[in-house]
């Protein structure tokens, strides 16, 4: 997918400061994740940042401000 552009309603990092991880997702959730990226004008990554920090900041483990 391409870097969302500044319409984007889920802001991404700079480029240069994210780092690429390989997931392995069920089907349906790649395809909802694809579908909500388009819908909402920003890429799939974004969301997916978005969703991690939020799933570790509730638990307490966010340790960093996402430049590690």
């Amino acid at each position: 997918m391409s870097q969302p552009d500044e319409k984007s309603t889920i802001a991404a990092g700079p480029a240069d400061e994210r780092r690429q991880i390989l997931l392995h997702l069920d089907g349906g959730l790649i395809k909802d994740l694809k579908k909500a990226a388009v819908d909402l004008e920003t890429s799939a990554s974004a969301i997916a940042n978005e969703a991690v920090d939020d799933w570790l900041a509730k638990r307490g483990l966010r340790k960093s401000d996402g430049n590690t």
